[in-house]
């Protein structure tokens, strides 16, 4: 279904962005130069656990500037109390934080004449784009990276399997070596290891959700890595919310994948993938 995209703007601009109360959240805006960039969504990238705007390795900036180049603006923000952004006052659970962080967002977007939204997040970054899709109408279109996720039959089964391959043993033996040559790896599994991920598992809510996203004729985009531990195949995914991949609903894993996307031609894969489904979705 994907077919290659183009880059149809050479150059963009970015500046920092400053919404919120008090305008005390900050993010940087990507904008294509020359392209009317309001004929598309604008993108919104959420902070991966408590790595800063820029993502692991850098992949939130890699994918902006590419999906600026293809035509989009994009706003990779700080959630509040993490990177540049302050903390936000009151008692509230980290799920009640990012969906205020990310309504002031798209609200504050809304005054540059942004009036449709893309959520896109990795890990818990996935989970809060999610819940943001979820309870705001104005989003049209969520990748989901390593997000949403809960054991099946078929998982259980898999795994027993997966446990006795001889990468996974690999991995697991590197997580608890000091000083292995293989840094780049070692750090995305420390970054994966201490994100701080508030998931509700409750596969009943998930596939609720699902489908209400699917119903409202939201744009969706599954990502998941060989990775992550908590899926193990592509047929766990119609396993976990009862349908196939189809126009609306891409999936894609990359089975040979860090869950942080340490190994920059893997990031690059990502990114390429991720630019393909937006541009042939919002051509």
């Amino acid at each position: 279904m994907i077919t290659q995209y183009k880059n149809i703007a050479t150059e963009f601009t970015e500046t920092v962005f400053r919404f919120g109360p008090k305008q005390s959240l900050l993010g940087i805006l990507s904008e294509p130069v020359g392209v009317g960039a309001q004929e598309r969504p604008t993108v919104v990238l959420f902070n991966a656990g408590i790595v800063h705007r820029v993502g692991p390795f850098r992949m939130n900036v890699d994918i902006a500037r590419q999906l600026s180049r293809c035509g989009f603006r994009c706003l990779r923000m700080d959630l509040s109390g993490l990177g540049d952004s302050g903390i936000r006052s009151g008692k509230l659970s980290s799920k009640e934080r990012a969906l205020l962080d990310a309504k002031d967002a798209f609200d504050g977007l809304e005054e540059l004449g942004a009036e449709k939204f893309v959520v896109l997040g990795l890990c818990s970054g996935a989970f809060n784009a999610f819940q943001s899709a979820c309870t705001d109408p104005r989003v049209v279109g969520l990748v989901s990276i390593d997000g949403i996720a809960f054991p099946t039959d078929g998982f259980r089964r898999r795994e027993v399997t997966r446990k006795m391959n001889y990468r996974f043993v690999r991995n697991a033996i590197k997580r608890r070596l000091v000083g292995c040559d293989d840094v780049a790896v070692n750090e995305g599994e420390a970054l994966a290891e201490n994100e701080f991920f508030s998931v509700e598992e409750n596969p009943e809510r998930c596939q609720s959700q699902f489908h209400e996203l699917k119903d409202r004729g939201v744009k969706m985009n599954f990502i998941y890595t060989g990775g992550f531990e908590d899926f193990n195949g592509e047929s766990q995914f119609e396993e976990m919310f009862g349908a196939v991949p189809n126009d609306q609903v891409q999936l894609k894993y990359f089975a040979e994948s860090e869950h942080t996307f340490p190994i920059a031609e893997h990031r690059r894969v990502l990114v390429d993938w991720i630019c393909e489904w937006a541009s042939l979705m919002w051509q």
